[in-house]
């Protein structure tokens, strides 16, 4: 099927040709590309969200029309499903948390129904590299629409594969060696390295880097997954990393907007305020994440905490369309894919339903919907939202485009997919 990458590159050519024709130069191209993102609108054809990297070869045109393509095949169904980001236990029907390693009819039938966007792996889904493979290959194979599939690897100790003993893989420094030794050419070849094991193993995505900057040098809460006190050299160091494993092929997430590292309490325990002013957020939280944006960062996790300083309430910053849609979308310029974290933690379940969650989340702007307390009631909460109109379809419309371009764009779904029916 490789007659759509040339279909593609034909339109591009003569959206080329007519847009000269009009007069339109590319100073007024770039000019349009970088407007404000419209809540409940699909992205115009032809951007891109800023997510090409100097060693990928998927031309732009080619990810917008293929994307664009299997958006239109897709029912409402598998919009919401694509929106989810889901762990193995979700998708055991019992719901029970275990070491699941293996894939199994449960778990397919699971796939099957919900077309989930991606999977995350934890340390007690993993053996070793075989065993790895093996799970996400068949994770893969189960899916009609290829899965991210990732876990977190930051580096050093808080490395979900590397910290497993049978894992022979390459060790890397924490965050904060890093940091301190100010070389952002050590913080892309740790990116390079993660990305190389990760790939082989058949991970596409990866929860890191932290971009964080820590209030003290001794940060309780992050401890030695920050590079340090320094907005400037996060950044420089963020950047770094992602471009290293990106260039791999595996998606970054910088993480955890709108930046954490003066917290003093953890949102997997209960809520937590960040009480910041929106000028001493952009004077040094924002940094890392407009340099990680700059460098072609796929993906952009948003924390729990809330911002009552800025927001002026204490709704978390994971259901806030003031801190996703307004602040990361429009002033930070963010048009990759937004993704809340773990909605199992206690800044959230402790106040919302699984359903609220999940569509205050997508109502405020976020993409996906990381790890749902019980993902059948997340998955059924924007369908009843959709359905009671509280959500309309276009607005996944906009969230789903922005995930099939990454997956596009990362080779997730080849060119040659059979999800784009012939004409």
């Amino acid at each position: 099927m490789k007659k759509y990458k040339g279909r593609y590159l034909v339109i591009g050519l003569c959206m080329t040709l007519l847009l000269a024709g009009c007069g339109i130069g590319r100073d007024d191209s770039a000019e349009e590309k970088t407007t404000a993102v419209k809540e409940e609108s699909i992205p115009e054809e032809g951007t891109t969200g800023g997510i090409l990297t100097e060693t990928e070869q998927v031309p732009d045109v080619t990810v917008d029309g293929m994307s664009l393509d299997i958006l239109k095949s897709m029912t409402l169904e598998e919009k919401i499903g694509q929106m989810l980001f889901v762990g193995m236990d979700t998708l055991q029907a019992d719901g029970k948390s275990g070491k699941i390693t293996k894939i199994n009819r449960t778990i397919e039938g699971k796939i099957e129904a919900w077309s989930p966007g991606g999977v995350i792996l934890y340390g007690k889904n993993m053996e070793d590299q075989e065993q790895v493979t093996e799970l996400n290959q068949a994770l893969q194979q189960a899916s009609r629409i290829p899965l991210f599939i990732g876990t977190e690897e930051e580096g050093g100790e808080n490395s979900r594969i590397a910290s497993q003993e049978k894992m022979k893989v390459e060790e890397t420094e924490t965050a904060r060696m890093i940091g301190e030794s100010g070389d952002s050419v050590r913080a892309r070849e740790t990116g390079q390295t993660i990305g190389t094991y990760m790939k082989e193993m058949g991970f596409n995505l990866n929860f890191a880097p932290v971009v964080d900057v820590s209030e003290k040098e001794e940060n309780v809460i992050m401890g030695s997954r920050t590079y340090g006190t320094d907005p400037e050299l996060t950044a420089d160091m963020a950047s770094a990393f992602v471009t290293g494993i990106q260039a791999e092929g595996v998606s970054a997430v910088l993480k955890y907007f709108p930046g954490q590292g003066s917290l003093t309490e953890d949102t997997h325990k209960g809520a937590a305020d960040i009480t910041k002013t929106i000028k001493e957020l952009r004077e040094t939280e924002f940094k890392p994440f407009s340099e990680g944006i700059e460098a072609g960062a796929d993906f952009i996790m948003v924390g729990h905490a809330s911002v009552s300083s800025v927001t002026e309430n204490q709704t978390p910053a994971s259901l806030s369309k003031l801190m996703i849609a307004e602040i990361l979308r429009n002033e930070l310029r963010f048009d990759s894919v937004v993704i809340t974290d773990s909605m199992n933690m206690k800044a959230i379940t402790e106040t919302y339903s699984p359903e609220e969650a999940a569509a205050k989340a997508v109502k405020a702007g976020a993409d996906m919907i990381l790890c749902p307390d019980n993902g059948r009631e997340a998955y059924e909460g924007i369908r009843k939202a959709v359905k009671d109109g509280e959500i309309e379809e276009k607005r996944l419309d906009e969230s789903v485009l922005r995930i099939l371009k990454v997956k596009v764009r990362r080779g997730i779904i080849p060119e040659d997919t059979e999800l784009i029916q012939e004409k």
